[in-house]
């Protein structure tokens, strides 16, 4: 997950905790228009023409991420 720098401090704020540790094998409950982001394979600075797609959820919020308990 890919947080603004904005977001990514509220969060350390709010679960007293550096968000990269406090998250991990965590289940979240994300809310936000998730889009497919084509990611480009490169070799040597230039495209290959491979490519695959990621979901993305762009954040502008702490509020937007909660912890799902009991998971």
């Amino acid at each position: 997950m890919a947080l603004p720098s904005t977001v990514a401090d509220d969060l350390a704020t709010r679960l007293d905790a550096d968000p990269r540790e406090a998250l991990i094998g965590r289940t979240l409950l994300v809310q936000g228009e998730a889009k497919r982001t084509r990611i480009e394979f490169v070799a040597n600075g230039r495209r290959t023409g491979r490519y695959y797609y990621q979901t993305h959820v762009t954040l502008s919020d702490a509020g937007q991420i909660a912890l799902v308990e009991g998971r």
